[in-house]
C-alpha cells in the first residue's frame, strides 16, 4: 500500500508541474502538510 500511496502521489506532483505550466490553478489542490509521512522521490521526471 505504501509504494501505491508513494507511486500515486509522485503522479499528482508530476499532474500539479503540468497544471501550472498551462495555466491551471487546481480549485483544492494537496499541501505539503495533507502529503506529510508519504514516501516520494523528490524528482518529478
Amino acid at each position: 500500500m505504501d509504494l501505491a500511496l508513494g507511486h500515486s502521489t509522485h503522479h499528482l506532483k508530476q499532474l500539479y508541474h503540468y497544471f501550472g505550466l498551462l495555466g491551471i490553478v487546481p480549485d483544492r489542490p494537496l499541501t505539503a502538510k495533507d502529503l506529510e509521512g508519504i514516501a516520494v522521490p523528490s524528482e518529478l521526471f
